[in-house]
């Protein structure tokens, strides 16, 4: 499973510890995102028994635009285009991230 967060950046330590606090944002919006998923997923699957047949035929293409729209609404069109060719990329490479170690995807490779 692909997690997309954002990435927080900070050089301020933690008190009383050699990370980050760019590691626990990552740990912190990871489990949050991880959390807005499972919430989804129980959703979803009540929602698409009351649609037709044709609506869930559908339903992963409505998804993907809104995820997409709602994107570009707060990253801008440019930024959202490097975030989708990266996260082609990522996909076509079938490269998987590390738990606490997101793949960037703001930036691409070269």
């Amino acid at each position: 499973m692909i997690i997309i967060t954002n990435t927080f950046f900070s050089t301020q330590p933690i008190p009383g510890s050699r990370r980050l606090t760019m590691t626990v944002a990552h740990d912190l919006e990871g489990a949050q995102t991880e959390e807005a998923m499972r919430i989804l997923e129980r959703l979803v699957p009540d929602a698409l028994n009351s649609a037709g047949p044709g609506v869930r035929s559908r339903f992963d293409n409505a998804v993907l635009n809104i995820a997409v729209n709602r994107i570009v609404e707060v990253e801008g069109g440019p930024r959202t285009a490097t975030i989708l060719m990266r996260l082609a990329e990522v996909i076509a490479q079938e490269r998987r991230p590390v738990p606490g170690t997101p793949i960037d995807l703001t930036r691409l490779d070269g």
